[in-house]
């Protein structure tokens, strides 16, 4: 009888002192063809609950493809959050030892490998605040697909579809900053603000006056007179970018910025990419996970109007 050789279970990936987590805000848009905020339209939370669907498969990714799936729904008792899992399921190629006994000798074969991975999120009913745990293997840009996608499908799924839903990334102000104390050149900031957006409308009406349009986009660039030189830095100094800024801050808009290092090298951002992180500290039960990730969503700092 062979021996059976013990395999130590490793404690989940998340149960360290603190790990990362994706912040991004749920903004719900009007359709061309009516009103999303009538008085007849359900609260934001149950909205949420009946098109975020659960089990629905996702797929991302051309050459090298994920199945992403949610589940695990959970809604606090007091309706201030709705919490679950996200994660993939795929498969792919991998190389496995194995000793032939009719040539002796060891030979190595490539065999498909199930591969998965899943991280907790959390959404705030009042704030709109997604938070997701970042497991190592996530990409913000991915994570914010997915929600996109199970989000739009859903609504369409409804009887009279009123909303576009975006997951937009909160601008993450420090890294930022310090990207801009590293490029010695600023060639270009883009600010994209999507109209119209009824939960910004009341934080920022006067810049709400001044991008008073009806496009689907609205794109604010600033270049710099001497391109040599470059934009000054202070440009967040002025009252249009301020007020542009701290609606990238509450993910209203989004930042794309250009320029140079000190070495001419080209230097790139993108919010998108950058995502605002936080950091808690999770239990290792599923659904204890979940909660604590509830708790600390709620917790944070992103004000918005609740419908």
């Amino acid at each position: 009888m062979t021996n059976v050789e013990r395999v130590e279970v490793k404690p989940p990936w998340y149960s360290v002192a603190e790990v990362p987590c994706f912040l991004y805000r749920v903004n719900r848009r009007p359709r061309a063809q009516g009103s999303l905020l009538a008085s007849s339209d359900p609260s934001f939370i149950d909205h949420l609950t009946e098109v975020l669907l659960m089990g629905s498969p996702v797929t991302t990714g051309t050459r090298y493809q994920r199945e992403w799936l949610l589940g695990n729904r959970e809604i606090d008792a007091s309706s201030r959050y709705l919490s679950g899992w996200v994660g993939y399921d795929t498969e792919g190629l991998a190389n496995r030892d194995r000793f032939d006994p009719e040539t002796k000798s060891w030979v190595t074969d490539q065999v498909t490998e199930e591969r998965t991975a899943k991280a907790p999120f959390a959404i705030s009913a009042e704030t709109r605040l997604l938070a997701v745990a970042k497991h190592p293997t996530f990409a913000p840009g991915s994570v914010a697909k997915v929600f996109d996608i199970v989000l739009n499908l859903g609504e369409n799924s409804r009887l009279a579809p009123a909303a576009e839903w975006a997951v937009e990334p909160l601008l993450d102000e420090p890294g930022f900053d310090e990207w801009l104390a590293k490029t010695a050149i600023l060639e270009r900031v883009t600010f994209t603000v999507k109209v119209p957006n009824p939960d910004a409308a009341e934080s920022f009406a006067e810049l709400a006056q001044h991008l008073s349009v009806m496009d689907a986009e609205v794109t604010h660039v600033l270049r710099p007179q001497d391109p040599a030189r470059g934009l000054n830095k202070d440009f967040q100094q002025d009252p249009i970018s301020q007020g542009l800024i701290e609606m990238a801050r509450r993910s209203f808009a989004t930042v794309r910025a250009k320029g140079k290092s000190v070495a001419n090298k080209v230097r790139e951002y993108d919010q998108k990419e950058r995502v605002r992180r936080g950091r808690v500290q999770l239990p290792e039960p599923p659904l204890e996970a979940q909660q604590a990730l509830g708790e600390y969503v709620i917790r944070q700092d992103a004000p918005g109007s609740s419908s």
